[in-house]
């Protein structure tokens, strides 16, 4: 408000209104970080509407990123002032789950099955060592988990030959 007086004595006022720009910010679920092939949701607040820098309009998006991308929004108040606000989504590579081991082992013996690429292992015997010994014929999988939260899968097969299967093998 403004009160001007004049040389004789008279007096006016004005009053003005004045609005900052909003501020936007952006809400992530979760962490900061996804894994490849992995979504998170961008939710913006701050503001009245909001567009996004891929188009879309509203103030959520669900993003599944191949490689970490900084997304930005642009709010718009109500009295139309704007803002901007952004986030960087990081997305770390999945790396590939192995199991090092043999197929097949004579009756009575074991193979030793060993995962790797991870910082911990979960193995469908409960296992949670990145080695298991196992001596009987079935499937095999590990869940590999990195050090960064991405999990890979791997699964190995074991087959029990038998005596007779080796003789007939010779024959």
């Amino acid at each position: 408000t403004v009160t001007v007086t004049g040389n004789g004595g008279c007096t006016a006022s004005s009053v003005r209104n004045v609005t900052a720009s909003p501020n936007v910010t952006i809400t992530m679920s979760g962490t900061n970080s996804i894994c490849e092939g992995g979504s998170t949701t961008l939710t913006a607040s701050g503001a009245d509407s909001y567009t996004w820098s891929t188009g879309t309009v509203g103030s959520s998006i669900t993003v599944s990123p191949n490689v970490t991308t900084t997304y930005t929004v642009t709010g718009v108040s109500s009295v139309g002032c704007s803002g901007v606000g952004s986030r960087v989504v990081t997305v770390f590579p999945n790396i590939p789950a192995f199991i090092d081991g043999v197929n097949s082992v004579c009756d009575g013996k074991s193979a030793l099955y060993t995962a790797s690429n991870g910082a911990n292992y979960s193995w469908n015997t409960g296992a949670t060592t990145a080695s298991i010994t196992v001596n009987q014929a079935g499937n095999y999988t590990v869940v590999v988990t990195s050090a960064n939260g991405c999990t890979s899968t791997a699964s190995k097969n074991l087959s029990i030959v038998t005596g007779k299967q080796i003789g007939r093998a010779h024959v």
